[in-house]
């Protein structure tokens, strides 16, 4: 077997081939997002590795713009994650059940 058929032999770890096929999202992407409810930027952030802390702070400053609180929290994950990408916020989404979302980013991406 030559190094290019045992390549394709072994089994893929599809997270980290997706995340580097993705390119890295922007703020701006991922501000024009629409989650399905008000308080799932909440837990989309918790899925995303962000500390309650922090989430907590971001809805303590914009008690009534759920659309801020959504961006600053994707501009947290974004600072934070040196590895943030599409895959990994596809895999967060799922949990969350943001099927559609997921479709959407997965068709651009």
């Amino acid at each position: 077997m030559n190094e290019l058929e045992s390549k394709m032999a072994e089994p893929e770890d599809t997270a980290t081939s997706t995340s580097q096929s993705m390119p890295r999202p922007t703020i701006r992407e991922l501000s024009s997002l629409k989650l399905s409810g008000q308080y799932k930027w909440y837990k989309l952030g918790l899925q995303l590795g962000i500390e309650e802390h922090i989430l907590d702070r971001i809805e303590e400053n914009y008690p009534r713009d759920s659309d801020m609180r959504q961006s600053k929290m994707f501009g947290e994950w974004l600072r934070s994650d040196t590895k943030a990408s599409w895959s990994k916020l596809c895999e967060a989404l799922m949990i969350v059940k943001e099927y559609k979302l997921v479709e959407s980013i997965s068709s651009k991406y």
